[in-house]
């Protein structure tokens, strides 16, 4: 029997600027919603209880979410919107906390040399009045000249609140926290290809290891449930060979690894560079130089915080209690770092090189499920769809669903378990599918969670 989720093309009408005659339609039309399932591999009764919710549009005037049961006898259930005018886009709001190194900004901003500048600017405008047209010149700066530390500013998002913070209280707050001093052999190479006197490129390079410049990259997290941020900090230096080497982390108070503090929620831009911190900075999970934070993540329900460690002898998954801030596991989960992390309420789904790995979480214990080679889903599956940005997974009873899009007019579900790959099928519209064109995006990928899945209860 076929089974679907989508709309006709008759609807398409509005596109045309026939807004009256298309409504008549719509109205007649509109829950008439049909979906075609393609068995790729499998059978497609183990898909049976999977509850897939999706939103579908067309040309940002009309709208269905539909909800669809594999296996179900009842037809798709479509709530359904019609607007006589465009819809904006849907932007999920993301919350985050970026450190930023204020010198490598510093450098990047500074190509309008028609002002007075001073510092690292200065001498960049100077190597450009002393370089002559259609040729090269280099320049050499000790950064002690001009810095005692390896500066950062903050880029926070929360609570509708978007600031980059370059000065005040809580900038001094970091600074003073994450300090990396420079040291007197720490310089940076200026080279400079001059086309013509207005025209010029620009590019930065470290001689050595030892006497390098510094830079400094972060990834933030935010713990909403508890208003608490969590970041990481990799400070490193890049050697003619593009070689990275690690720079010391024995000024930031225990050293290198996951810092945290808690935030005030409901400032504004302006506030936040004054009140924002709402207690001290710390380092919650000190780790070894040598290991590295790949992914940072929170549980399904956010009371968890999921660090992921590439370490000399594997990956791992060390688990923190956001509320006591103290570690409760540390699970090895295979040799190599890690392609990318999807957390859901029912599991996490780890992308290792060469296997896809389970981990499910118990009465607030993780324990690994299963790890199976992406060859065995590569055989007869999509692993494209294994890295598709709009996925959705849930877990039951040993087997793992993933769906994602796998093209303007279907979606793709697999089914996984310790074996590999049990099944995968395609979903499709079959009235709109061969129609592609403006307009066309029955699968919303420009909404929020286009794609959701459950297993029915």
């Amino acid at each position: 029997m076929k089974k679907t989720v989508a709309v006709t093309l008759a609807l398409t009408l509005l596109l045309c600027g026939a807004a009256g005659v298309a409504a008549i339609k719509i109205n007649a039309l509109r829950d008439k919603v049909e979906i075609t399932q393609h068995t790729e591999y499998g059978d497609k009764t183990t898909a049976d209880g999977i509850e897939m919710h999706m939103k579908t549009q067309i040309g940002r005037r009309l709208f269905w979410e539909t909800a669809y049961t594999a296996g179900a006898e009842e037809a798709p259930r479509t709530a359904y919107e019609y607007h006589s005018e465009d819809v904006p886009m849907e932007y999920d709001e993301v919350e985050y906390i970026s450190i930023q190194d204020r010198i490598s900004g510093d450098i990047a901003a500074y190509y309008d040399f028609t002002e007075d500048l001073t510092g690292l600017a200065k001498e960049l405008k100077t190597l450009a009045e002393e370089t002559p047209a259609d040729a090269e010149g280099t320049r050499t700066v000790s950064l002690k000249e001009y810095y005692d530390q390896y500066e950062v500013n903050i880029d926070i998002s929360l609570n509708g609140m978007h600031t980059t913070l370059t000065e005040g209280p809580v900038w001094e707050a970091f600074n003073r926290f994450l300090r990396v001093p420079v040291k007197d052999t720490d310089y940076i190479v200026f080279h400079m290809n001059k086309l013509r006197e207005d025209a010029f490129g620009i590019r930065t390079q470290s001689v050595d290891a030892e006497g390098a410049f510094c830079s400094l990259t972060s990834a933030g997290l935010v713990a909403p449930l508890f208003n608490r941020c969590f970041f990481t900090l990799r400070i490193w230096n890049e050697d003619e060979n593009s070689s990275e080497t690690r720079k010391d982390y024995g000024s930031i108070p225990g050293g290198y690894g996951v810092y945290s503090f808690p935030y005030n929620t409901g400032l504004s831009a302006e506030e936040a560079a004054s009140g924002f911190l709402a207690g001290d900075i710390e380092n919650v999970l000190p780790l070894a130089e040598d290991a590295e934070v790949s992914f940072m993540d929170l549980n399904g329900d956010g009371t968890k915080l999921m660090v992921y460690t590439a370490e000399p002898d594997g990956f791992y998954l060390t688990v923190l209690d956001i509320e006591t801030l103290r570690q409760t596991q540390k699970l090895r989960i295979g040799d190599d770092d890690a392609y990318n992390v999807r957390t859901d309420p029912d599991a996490a789904v780890i992308l290792l090189p060469d296997a896809l790995a389970v981990i499910t979480e118990t009465n607030g214990v993780f324990t690994p499920e299963f790890t199976v080679p992406t060859l065995s889903i590569a055989l007869h599956g999509n692993t494209v769809m294994l890295y598709e940005t709009d996925v959705d997974l849930a877990f039951r009873d040993g087997k793992l669903a993933w769906a994602a899009p796998c093209g303007y007019d279907r979606f793709g579900l697999m089914i996984i378990d310790k074996t590999g790959l049990v099944y995968y099928g395609v979903y499709e519209n079959g009235v709109i599918a061969g129609h592609e064109g403006p307009g066309f995006n029955p699968l919303d990928a420009l909404a929020k969670d286009p794609i959701r899945i459950r297993w029915e209860k």
